[in-house]
């Protein structure tokens, strides 16, 4: 039969993943006939060999495919596995991997992000990840689920605000070690800082909770390659983290 075939590929995906690779997800088209999707990997971010992933934009007949936004990993979350959803506002509303609900304006604007840790259903289960599209009700909130969380940690349904997803500045950490190279039996002293975070934990060479900043003083008892890292939360529930290296020799 002539004419136009039934399938037709309007657009190819690059090997270098730096336009996004292994889209999943349904498309959204907007009121302007643009159509709206996302990849859990690639972009321009680094998460790992395969990138944060990215959202982006074509019109119907596969012309002006961009990258709308690419994901960072940091408050925006990263592994956007969900179809979008387009809110009342006309902005896109999605869920990624790591829990984290975001709202995007169609040039690509992060307007806001939100953990879901912060719901006390998820108390007992640090990482909930949204297994649905949003679904925007008559009542005005957004609507979805996830796949794992909540009392028993067999996934919950969840409502949120639309209008309430602000976003809230990532952490910053820095940790720094002096000396860095040590004899067995001498002290070290960590020096550490943070800025809009909540919460800080050591971990590798030492442990426990720490406050936001501080300095240290360790005593080294064994030898070899010491990490001290120091991990450090957002309000939002979102973790940044630092480490910091000492060699310490017989």
């Amino acid at each position: 039969m002539a004419g136009r075939p039934p399938a037709v590929d309007l657009v190819r995906f690059s090997s270098s993943g730096t336009d996004g690779r292994e889209p999943t997800t349904a498309l959204v088209q907007t009121s302007d006939s643009t159509l709206y999707g996302t990849t859990p990997y690639g972009g321009s971010a680094p998460c790992g060999p395969s990138g944060c992933g990215t959202v982006y934009k074509l019109a119907t007949d596969g012309s002006g495919f961009a990258t709308v936004f690419s994901f960072t990993g940091s408050v925006d979350g990263s592994d956007p596995l969900n179809s979008l959803t387009i809110g009342a506002n006309g902005n896109l509303y999605g869920g990624n991997y790591n829990g984290v609900v975001y709202e995007l304006k169609t040039d690509g604007t992060l307007v806001g992000a939100y953990s879901l840790d912060q719901y006390d259903v998820y108390v007992d289960q640090n990482f909930v990840s949204p297994s649905s599209a949003l679904t925007l009700a008559s009542d005005g909130r957004m609507y979805g689920v996830t796949y794992n969380g909540g009392t028993d940690l067999a996934g919950t349904v969840y409502s949120i605000d639309p209008n309430g997803l602000g976003v809230t500045p990532a952490a910053t950490v820095t940790i720094t070690a002096t000396p860095q190279i040590v004899q067995v039996g001498r002290p070290i002293v960590l020096t550490w800082s943070s800025t809009n975070a909540v919460s800080c934990t050591a971990g590798g060479a030492w442990s426990g909770s720490e406050a936001l900043s501080g300095t240290l003083a360790i005593k080294t008892t064994t030898s070899g390659v010491l990490g001290y890292g120091l991990t450090c939360v957002n309000s939002a529930g979102l973790q940044t983290s630092a480490s910091a290296t000492v060699i310490v020799r017989r």
